[in-house]
């Protein structure tokens, strides 16, 4: 059997008292692709050596010394921070953070690099218009990805989130007000990305930029609250049907060539019905975390072997939940049979449809979930284009040699 170490959260706040005592508030040097910063003891583990790498190289690549730079939604502030070391001492970062959490991080990480002549941190949220908005501020972590730490949004709750109000611009008034124009956005809003880029329409359209890179988790979070039948699901389709066709206007009056790609990582089945798994294994004699590890996410659950025994009586007790075990073939296929086993040594998917309730995802269910076998009609992802899209795109992994045949026949014709 495996013997996997839990570190409790008590054990880390300890740690990270004594590492603030030991390096004297001065943080702790951590290098991220090859930037080295100075991060407080809190963070300078939640970041992997190669953390973001595409992210970080598009970055390096676009900002030049003297350029300006905003990162919206810095949380605590890596992003702003990679910036001000390109843009240098005559550029400008500003760091647009509403959450006071957050705030509190990004302030310490801009002042431990000294970088507060070059980082200009707003305590504001942006959005498509001026005013004030309830914002719903999520507890800030070192535990990345965890459930103690959701986020913080303008448009979505849950129970770890706290409402606050909080002063909302928007890039146009910003940008007017202090004359300046960003050469690069970054947004990382949970969600809120698109009224922030209708906001941001007329930096847009006075910029130069030949590509322009777009995320929203919007359509998502509706997906997940509605079901693919939802009345706003239809209307938000609707509502990025209109954003494109204003884009393709001004693209015309200004007479450039639009070349236009829209891509979904993933699709979304509706939920039919819940189980409790977590219900099911609370009454065996073998208990987690002590004879073995369980991640229950909410459309499958991974399990780490501890003690002998663990796993056949796991086995047993999920015996007549639909769903299935994965074998050995099936898990190398999906890319997710690592030698050391970090993705679980069993994993049980559920059948399409079927939710798990509760899970580390949440407590209540919701109108439609992904994560199911990648074959079933609902989970295919979507690229759509008004250019010419080959037929050897048929997977997600495909798409980036695609789009970097794009840029690459971009560059050509500007040329």
């Amino acid at each position: 059997m495996k013997t996997v170490p839990i570190k409790s959260p008590y054990i880390r706040a300890i740690e990270n008292n004594l590492l603030e005592a030991v390096t004297v508030g001065r943080g702790l040097r951590v290098e991220i692709n090859g930037h080295w910063l100075r991060l407080s003891p809190r963070w300078w583990r939640a970041f992997p050596s190669d953390y973001e790498k595409a992210c970080f190289a598009f970055l390096e690549k676009s900002l030049r010394p003297g350029d300006a730079a905003f990162d919206i939604g810095s949380h605590v502030g890596l992003f702003a921070l990679i910036m001000a070391q390109l843009v240098g001492p005559g550029g400008n970062v500003v760091a647009f953070e509403p959450n006071p959490s957050a705030q509190r991080f990004l302030n310490r990480h801009v002042r431990l690099n000294h970088l507060n002549g070059q980082i200009t941190v707003e305590p504001i949220a942006l959005s498509d218009k001026a005013g004030e908005a309830t914002l719903y501020a999520g507890p800030v972590t070192a535990d990345s990805g965890s459930p103690a730490d959701p986020g913080s949004s303008l448009y979505a709750q849950n129970h770890l989130t706290t409402p606050i109000a909080v002063p909302v611009s928007t890039v146009d008034d910003y940008c007017s007000r202090n004359q300046i124009t960003p050469r690069v956005m970054k947004l990382d809003v949970e969600g809120y990305e698109r009224f922030v880029i209708e906001g941001a329409a007329a930096t847009l359209a006075q910029g130069e930029a030949q590509v322009v890179f777009g995320y929203t988790a919007e359509l998502d979070a509706l997906l997940h609250r509605e079901g693919s039948r939802g009345p706003g699901v239809r209307a938000r389709l609707a509502g990025y049907d209109a954003w494109l066709g204003r884009v393709r206007r001004e693209a015309e009056i200004r007479g450039e060539d639009l070349w236009v790609y829209l891509l979904s990582d993933h699709g979304m089945v509706d939920v039919e019905r819940t189980v409790d798994v977590m219900g099911r294994l609370a009454g065996l004699s073998v208990r987690w975390p002590e004879d073995y590890l369980a991640f229950f996410d909410s459309t499958f659950a991974r399990f780490w072997w501890r003690k002998q025994g663990a796993r056949e009586a796991v086995r047993a007790a999920l015996e007549g939940i639909p769903g299935r075990w994965l074998d050995e073939a099936t898990l190398a296929r999906e890319g997710v049979r690592f030698p050391d086993r970090d993705y679980g040594d069993d994993l049980f998917l559920l059948d399409p449809g079927v939710l798990m309730v509760p899970s580390f995802m949440g407590r209540e269910p919701v109108a439609a979930m992904h994560g199911y076998d990648a074959a079933h009609p609902a989970m295919a992802a979507l690229l759509w284009s008004n250019r010419p899209v080959p037929e050897s795109v048929r997977h997600l992994r495909d798409v980036r040699g695609f789009l970097e045949a794009e840029v690459a026949a971009l560059a050509r014709a500007v040329a």
